[in-house]
């Protein structure tokens, strides 16, 4: 229904504007006295007429407030976690390191092992927190060498030169 009257509106609208502009085409419908004056009146009438049956034949609105749908209620509370620290101790190898030196008394390419080199140990004291049961945080708490590292030993052949010994010596003759 109420789109008859949005129709019918629409239809008043631009009659009231075409007979408000030129009010000599709706003499074969009105008579030989219509002027734009009774236009005005004719079609403003149905507009205001067509306002108030689309209101008065319109849906009521609810004026309720619509309830806001609330979450559902959770039936698990929540927990505090839980937070555990254990101390725990790890043993790791401390590899020895290989010592090499020049050494003048032995033969061109040769090497000799004068030490054998032996890795030791050392034992790490971890401070361990734990929440709900998995690892949050490590802190080295102390760090003891157990078994000291013996490093290896083996002087290498190296040839005397005597270039530098040449080469000073002739700057100093050149600066004397």
């Amino acid at each position: 229904m109420s789109t008859f009257f949005l129709l019918l509106l629409a239809a008043s609208i631009v009659c009231l504007i075409i007979g408000l502009s030129d009010p000599q085409n709706f003499r074969k419908w009105f008579g030989q006295n219509i002027n734009r004056k009774r236009i005005a009146l004719i079609f403003g009438g149905l507009i205001v007429a067509c306002f108030i049956l689309t209101g008065a034949f319109a849906k009521p609105s609810s004026n309720k407030p619509k309830e806001e749908s609330k979450p559902a209620a959770t039936t698990q509370e929540t927990q505090t976690p839980k937070v555990e620290t254990k101390e725990e101790t790890k043993t790791e190898e401390i590899v020895f390191q290989t010592e090499s030196k020049n050494d003048s008394t032995l033969e061109k390419g040769q090497t000799k092992v004068q030490q054998e080199g032996k890795n030791g140990t050392k034992e790490l004291k971890y401070k361990v927190t734990y929440t709900d049961g998995k690892e949050t945080g490590r802190d080295l708490i102390s760090e003891t060498i157990t078994i000291q590292p013996i490093n290896k030993y083996s002087p290498d052949w190296h040839e005397r030169t005597t270039q530098g010994l040449y080469f000073s010596t002739i700057l100093w003759r050149w600066i004397l």
